[in-house]
């Protein structure tokens, strides 16, 4: 996998003692992130693989003091089993992110 990209280096990238700031590596990065899904698997094609992130906890237990029931009722949804309009996210409070 290959991916060439032109990142224009910009006066207020670089302090006045000509270093380039850490953040402008990181926003570089990012760009170039950007340009090999670009160029490897497009947003057209993101949306035809009928594909939802979900992010969740991974110890195995029900939130049983959850709002959503996404425990509960997405694989069996994912297998076709239940509607998905039947699916309640949480929140990020329910996971413990917060």
């Amino acid at each position: 996998m290959e991916v060439e990209l032109a990142l224009p280096v910009r006066t207020y990238d670089i302090d006045f003692a000509g270093v380039v700031s850490n953040i402008v590596y990181v926003r570089w990065l990012e760009d170039l992130r950007l340009a090999i899904v670009d160029a490897y698997f497009p947003l057209t094609q993101q949306r035809n693989t009928y594909v939802v992130d979900v992010i969740g906890h991974t110890d195995g237990q029900i939130n049983v003091n959850s709002s959503g029931n996404l425990d509960e009722m997405l694989e069996e949804a994912s297998l076709g089993n239940q509607p998905l309009n039947n699916l309640r996210p949480g929140s990020n409070a329910d996971l413990g992110l917060m």
